[in-house]
């Protein structure tokens, strides 16, 4: 997988949390941190619409 914009190799994880609130203060901590010399993205996975 390769970043449209970069075209560096990108990837992404699944985590899962016992409470909601555990994974909303995970999403706001770690939201916009640096990760070696990339800045991540965190948000909650959502269900596709419309797939079969």
């Amino acid at each position: 997988m390769v970043g449209e914009d970069t075209g560096r190799p990108c990837g992404f994880a699944f985590i899962t949390c016992s409470y909601h609130r555990g994974a909303d203060d995970a999403i706001k901590h770690m939201r916009g941190r640096e990760l070696g010399d990339r800045v991540i993205s965190v948000n909650k996975a959502e269900p596709k619409v419309g797939v079969r």
